[in-house]
């Protein structure tokens, strides 16, 4: 492992200072996002951890009807942010500034959209959408795009599904946020499996490490911020050589869609008031549920933020996300 230099660590900003640059790196605002969803009730709090789950529902346009297409859109726009490197977003941008057209840019999306697979079955929609909620809602930046990574876009990369960051303020703590988006027929799925996945990243047996560690790894080699000072800020934590390791901790985000019968069957239009109601009633199960595996999984003392949205059918929004990036 690589030592950093004193003279990048002296160089560092304090701790607030820190966290600022590090939230401002987040892109876009929760309005962008929110605009598709229904908050059903947020940063609830579940009893015995410090677990915040935040529940939505899909925002239905002026026929009544589910945002799902308008959500797929949303957060396909945002492709090029999600699977391309900082700077590289950066040089496009400068090229375009330079030739006064926008084909760099362009380039980038297709390239972006050529990463995702042609798998009926992949997870990669739910990957995105975490991405959105966890940069745009949470304010939690990502620190490294892994698609970019992929060897093949048959393949999923390995290793989380996200790697986020923050800064605390006050104790200057880095935060590494692991993410993990699961989107299954139903809610006790989806939960249970999102868990076991985060549970290998965030706790601390040597036996759970090796996931983790090869994730750092490729932290370590290619964080791109586009920002020398706070990559030299990452790289400063992950050095265990530096007294900043000991300020290093671990989190978890994660998604859990599923499929939930608070929709009527399309055409028939729906009632917000009436969605709400079921979906704030069913909550109550799921937290219960999230209860019993972070107790089975040993991450009651973990930081984790979990999203829960319930679909009309979670196949179709994959459908619906490999149409919008090119994929039939």
């Amino acid at each position: 492992m690589s030592v950093t230099s004193p003279s990048i660590v002296a160089a560092l900003p304090d701790a607030p200072a820190l966290a600022k640059a590090f939230a401002r790196l987040a892109r876009g605002d929760a309005t962008n996002i929110l605009s598709d969803l229904a908050e059903i009730e947020t940063d609830r709090m579940v009893d015995g951890t410090i677990t915040h789950t935040h529940c939505y529902s899909l925002a239905l346009d002026g026929m009544g009807w589910p945002r799902i297409g308008l959500l797929v859109d949303n957060i396909c726009g945002l492709v090029v942010d999600y699977a391309i490197p900082r700077s590289r977003i950066r040089e496009a941008v400068d090229q375009c500034e330079t030739s006064g057209n926008q084909g760099p840019i362009v380039r980038l999306a297709q390239e972006a959209k050529g990463l995702f697979t042609h798998l009926k079955q992949s997870g990669e929609g739910g990957e995105l959408l975490l991405f959105c909620l966890t940069e745009m809602v949470l304010g939690f930046p990502q620190v490294l795009a892994k698609m970019s990574l992929k060897t093949s876009s048959e393949m999923h990369y390995h290793g989380a599904d996200g790697m986020h960051a923050s800064i605390e303020p006050t104790s200057g703590k880095l935060c590494l946020w692991w993410g993990e988006s699961k989107l299954h027929k139903t809610a006790s799925g989806a939960i249970r499996e999102c868990l076991q996945s985060l549970a290998p990243f965030v706790i601390e047996p040597q036996s759970t490490q090796a996931k983790r560690d090869r994730d750092l790894r490729l932290l370590r080699s290619g964080v791109d911020l586009d920002e020398p000072v706070l990559e030299a800020a990452i790289k400063a934590y992950l050095d265990i050589s530096n007294p900043l390791y000991r300020q290093l901790k671990f989190g978890g985000v994660g998604l859990i869609g599923f499929d939930h019968t608070c929709y009527p069957a399309h055409p028939q239009p729906a009632i917000a008031a009436t969605i709400a109601a079921e979906v704030f009633k069913s909550s109550e199960t799921w937290k219960k549920n999230v209860a019993k595996h972070l107790t089975a999984q040993a991450l009651n003392s973990i930081d984790i933020h979990l999203f829960f949205l319930p679909f009309p059918s979670v196949d179709d929004f994959r459908k619906a996300v490999l149409r919008a990036v090119g994929i039939s």
